[in-house]
């Protein structure tokens, strides 16, 4: 053999035995990272059977918070808008040899710690852009496997608020709930001015929001939600000067009320005023009182709309007019409208006519002051109907003809037995 051919052979033992301990290393290697892997995952596992434990064995918290996070969304929480703070739940879902589910909050420092694996700091970010760093943190240490990333329960946190209001002090929140949330909370003073409501925010500007106009167009941008750090104040409506009384035919909103600037009558009774089933929208009357001089005003429904409400105005709503039946029937008093029923039926609602009552002289006054005659009159609303005395009523009064024929030959029998004598 020539010294030429043994230098190829030993150059290819060379390469073979390098070779062998590549394959050889790389094999330990991701043995080594395999078991490094395997333990994290146990302690993820580890993580997760503590959390569920205690879960278990506080099953009324765990109940509250999921009342309180269904509350919160109205909507789906936005990860480009929703900023991550301390006490937010995330789950972390890893697929791998080994799968993992663990629940996991951001502590009060803004940090993630995630057993086995790190800590990331997430407080202050967008939900999407803390979720890719929680990813990428993990995929640093488990190379084989899919990673799932999701807030699972929001924060709470707590602001305070104070005015108008019959519970003020502070009141626990979700970043996803807004002003009206909070005062849901609470109940709010008679004279609460939910159009100037200010909130003061952590860094001090502060920023003016009006209800009314979120209660009654749907207008979110005046029912922000809240941060942590914000104080909401609830004015109170001046007497003189933003308020108007409201009375008569209501179940809920009667008393005085704060108004806003150039509210129309329409808008304040949609928002204000509860209905009893007896109220009658026909008409409102307004008491309006301009320099010392008191006016009454009748607001019809057609011009709900135009009516501009003052401070001081007086509203009242009356209930429905009932039917009014007086004078010479068995049981007068007042009677149910029934659309169609003439001035004779509500006789018959009446008990009937007395004996000295005659429908000669029946009358029927209608609201507006016309008069009308006859039992064929058909009835309105508010009609008034009055039975007088008849003619032999009048003439007799409440003696019978019996009566009368009796009396009439007892004087008669009583001129001849005289006569006789």
């Amino acid at each position: 053999m020539t010294h030429s051919n043994q230098l190829i052979i030993h150059f290819r033992i060379a390469i073979f035995l390098f070779l062998t301990i590549l394959v050889v290393n790389e094999s330990f290697s991701q043995t080594t990272q395999q078991q490094r892997q395997a333990i994290q995952l146990r302690g993820l596992q580890e993580q997760a059977r503590q959390t569920d434990e205690m879960d278990v064995n506080d099953t009324e918290r765990v109940q509250r918070e999921l009342i309180r996070d269904v509350r919160a969304l109205e909507e789906p929480v936005n990860p480009d808008t929703y900023i991550v703070g301390p006490g937010d739940f995330f789950s972390l879902n890893i697929i791998s040899f080994e799968s993992v589910f663990v629940t996991i909050p951001v502590g009060p420092t803004g940090d993630l710690m995630i057993p086995r694996i790190g800590s990331v700091s997430i407080a202050g970010m967008k939900l999407a852009d803390a979720v890719n760093e929680i990813r990428n943190l993990v995929s640093t240490r488990i190379l084989d496997g899919e990673i799932y990333v999701n807030l699972e329960r929001l924060r709470s946190f707590r602001v305070y608020l104070y005015g108008a209001v019959f519970q003020p002090g502070y009141h626990e929140i979700t970043p996803m709930m807004r002003v009206s949330d909070l005062l849901d909370m609470t109940d709010l003073r008679q004279l609460a001015q939910l159009n100037e409501v200010r909130i003061i925010h952590k860094d001090g500007t502060e920023s003016e929001i009006d209800l009314f106009e979120f209660k009654q167009r749907g207008d979110r941008n005046q029912n922000p939600r809240l941060i942590e750090g914000d104080q909401v104040f609830i004015p109170f409506g001046r007497l003189k000067e933003s308020t108007v009384v409201l009375r008569g035919a209501l179940e809920e909103g009667a008393g005085y009320s704060v108004i806003r600037p150039d509210e129309t009558l329409r808008d304040f009774l949609n928002r204000n005023a509860t209905y009893s089933t007896g109220a009658d929208l026909e008409s409102v009357t307004v008491i309006r009182t301009i320099d010392d001089s008191v006016e009454i005003i009748t607001v019809h429904p057609e011009v709900l709309t135009d009516f501009t409400l003052r401070a001081g105005d007086e509203i009242q709503l009356i209930g429905q007019r009932s039917v009014n039946v007086h004078g010479y029937v068995a049981t007068p008093g007042s009677f149910e409208f029934i659309p169609g029923y003439t001035a004779g039926d509500y006789l018959s609602l009446a008990g009937g006519l007395l004996p000295v009552g005659g429908l000669g002289g029946l009358k029927v006054t209608r609201v507006d002051g016309t008069v009308h005659r006859g039992e064929d009159v058909v009835i309105q609303r508010g009609d008034v109907i009055e039975v007088k005395k008849s003619f032999t009523g009048t003439l007799f009064g409440d003696v019978s003809v019996l009566n009368i024929l009796t009396a009439a030959a007892t004087i008669t029998l009583a001129a001849v037995a005289a006569f006789r004598r």
